[in-house]
C-alpha cells in the first residue's frame, strides 16, 4: 500500500472533519442567537410624534438599521429623513410623526444587519400601529397664595390608568394650563373617569388636590348626561386650586356645569 496516498488522504480527512468545527461559532451566529427587541406606542394618535427603540443582540460588530413606514393615507408621515442609521452598540432610536389622518395604521419594516466575523447575519420585523382620533385633556391649576410652589406633579388617570405625568411650578398668584395629548383609543364606548390628581397636594395646606369627573363617550342612553362626548377629539377641563386653609378652595364644579346651573336661575 502506498503510504504516501494514505498519509495524503488522512490529510485530507482531517480537513474536511474540522471545517464544521471551525464554522460551528459564525454559523451559530446566523441560526437565531441574531434577535432584535423593539419597542414601541401600541396605538398613536394623528400627527403624534412618537420614537421607535429597538436593541440588537450583543456580541455583534457593524450593526446597522433600515426602517421603512407606509400608510394608506401618508399625508404627515415622516421620519424627519432618518431612516437608515449605524449602530457600534446595537441600539436604535427612530423619531417618527403620524400622518394627519386617523382610522388608519402606520405600516413599519425594520431591515436589521450585523456582522459576526467575515458573517453577515439580519432580521426583518413588521409592525402596524394604528392611528386615532387625539383626545385633549386639560387640568387649570391656579396659586392663589404669595408662595411659589415647585415641583407639583399632576397626575391624569383615565378610567383607573395612570396615562400622564406633568410636572409645573407656580409662582404667587400665578395659573397655568396643563395638557395631555393621548390616542382616543383610551376612551371606553360609554362611560369614562377622569382624575386629575396633585400627587404631593398634602405638602401644601388646604389643597384641593384631586378632581374626580365622569362623562360619556359616544351616544348616550338618556338626556342624564350633561356632558357627554359625541366626537373623536375630547377636551376636557378639570379646575384645581392650590390655596392655603385661609381661602376657600375649588368646590371641583366644572365651570360649565356652573354657568348652566346660573344660566338656568336667570331663566
Amino acid at each position: 500500500m502506498n503510504h504516501k496516498f494514505l498519509l495524503a488522504t488522512f490529510c485530507i480527512s482531517l480537513m474536511v472533519l474540522s471545517l464544521p468545527l471551525a464554522l460551528a461559532e459564525p454559523s451559530h451566529a446566523t441560526n437565531g442567537s441574531f434577535n432584535v427587541t423593539v419597542s414601541h406606542p401600541s396605538s398613536v394618535y394623528k400627527t403624534e410624534r412618537f420614537q421607535l427603540f429597538f436593541n440588537e443582540s450583543k456580541g455583534f460588530s457593524n450593526y446597522t438599521a433600515t426602517v421603512y413606514i407606509a400608510a394608506e393615507y401618508a399625508i404627515g408621515l415622516s421620519s424627519g429623513g432618518n431612516t437608515q442609521e449605524l449602530s457600534k452598540s446595537g441600539f436604535f432610536e427612530f423619531n417618527i410623526t403620524a400622518p394627519d389622518a386617523a382610522n388608519q395604521s402606520i405600516y413599519i419594516t425594520i431591515y436589521a444587519t450585523a456582522t459576526y466575523g467575515s458573517v453577515v447575519v439580519s432580521k426583518i420585523i413588521n409592525i402596524a400601529i394604528p392611528v386615532y382620533e387625539p383626545i385633549t385633556l386639560n387640568a387649570y391649576i391656579s396659586n392663589t397664595e404669595s408662595t411659589t410652589y415647585s415641583n407639583i406633579s399632576v397626575q391624569f388617570i383615565l378610567n383607573g390608568a395612570l396615562i400622564s405625568t406633568k410636572v409645573i411650578s407656580l409662582g404667587p398668584g400665578q395659573s397655568k394650563d396643563v395638557t395631555v395629548i393621548e390616542a382616543s383609543s383610551l376612551l371606553n364606548n360609554g362611560v369614562n373617569t377622569l382624575q386629575v390628581k396633585i400627587v404631593n397636594g398634602s405638602l401644601f395646606t388646604g389643597v384641593k388636590s384631586s378632581y374626580v369627573s365622569t362623562f360619556y363617550y359616544g351616544t348616550p342612553p338618556n338626556y342624564d348626561w350633561i356632558y357627554y362626548i359625541s366626537g373623536a377629539v375630547v377636551i376636557f377641563m378639570a379646575f384645581l386650586v392650590l390655596a392655603s386653609g385661609k381661602r376657600k378652595t375649588a368646590t371641583g364644579q366644572p365651570k360649565w356645569r356652573y354657568n348652566r346651573k346660573k344660566n338656568q336661575k336667570k331663566s
